[in-house]
């Protein structure tokens, strides 16, 4: 009886002390997972803007994901859009992402691909775990941005579009057949949001050449979201991009160019699932 009560006080004195070791702990596994969850940074394409991904930030959000879009020089700046390259370009994307201390996952669209591709080589030291190619170009080494597409996307492309040689830009110089040919939608009654989103292009980003490690990138884990009714990047020419970049896996969308404004959801759906693979 004696010894029962010796061990209950001795119970009473270190139980408090056994509390705060459970909490400590529990605290410390909740850190350690947090900071294993990766970031998700959207890239966007040509004549789009960061305000192109809002839709598709708010719904990661909603699902525990933490995401970044990132605004590509030439869009909110002042910068001469002559002197915006590919290869500034990938300068600013890594000076962007250069404080996130977490595995990073790039969503990348369209031309944002080589952009993506060719920081591999300018921003060795970054984390990035996998790239999620969303009817997206990716170029590589000695590889020019548009080296894969058609000339019918070609075609498609400057039905609302004319290169403006002073300003060194390409121009949205139709707003009704842009908004058509890049959402695959006649009289889009998504035009306000999708011009919203939609700016004038620096040209000479295509004249860039795509240099990176081939060993490394070779460790990304990478992925490709077809978009179905696509005639900016046609299902041709995605089909041949996703055959050389061999990824883990892909998924479509019954979509034109731009999911992330006409199809959020699925889009949301698709980018979950390979962001949790």
């Amino acid at each position: 009886m004696h010894d029962f009560k010796v061990i209950q006080i001795r119970f009473i004195k270190i139980f408090p002390l056994l509390l705060f070791m459970a909490s400590y702990l529990s605290f410390n596994s909740a850190c350690l997972a947090s900071s294993q969850e990766p970031m998700v940074v959207l890239v966007h394409g040509a004549h789009l803007t960061a305000k192109s991904w809002i839709r598709v930030e708010q719904k990661l959000n909603q699902n525990g994901i933490d995401s970044m879009a990132v605004n590509l020089p030439g869009r909110l700046d002042t910068i001469n859009p002559k002197k915006i390259t590919l290869n500034s370009s990938s300068q600013f994307l890594c000076k962007a992402i250069t404080n996130i201390h977490k595995k990073i996952v790039f969503v990348t669209h369209s031309q944002g691909g080589a952009i993506v591709n060719h920081a591999q080589s300018i921003c060795p030291n970054i984390n990035v775990e996998r790239i999620i190619y969303l009817a997206s170009v990716s170029p590589l080494t000695n590889e020019k941005p548009f080296d894969s597409l058609s000339k019918a996307d070609e075609e498609n492309y400057f039905e609302g579009v004319s290169y403006e040689e002073k300003s060194g830009l390409m121009v949205i110089s139709n707003e009704d057949a842009f908004v058509e040919s890049f959402s695959s939608i006649a009289n889009s009654p998504l035009k306000n949001s999708i011009l919203a989103s939609a700016v004038n292009e620096p040209a000479y980003i295509a004249d860039g050449v795509v240099n990176m490690d081939s060993k490394k990138y070779a460790a990304i884990k990478k992925f490709y979201i077809f978009t179905q009714q696509d005639k900016i990047i046609s299902m041709d020419s995605q089909v041949k991009i996703a055959k050389q970049l061999k990824p883990i896996k892909t998924s479509t969308i019954n979509s034109g160019h731009i999911p992330m404004i006409t199809h959020p959801d699925e889009l949301v759906s698709a980018l979950i699932q390979f962001i949790t693979i």
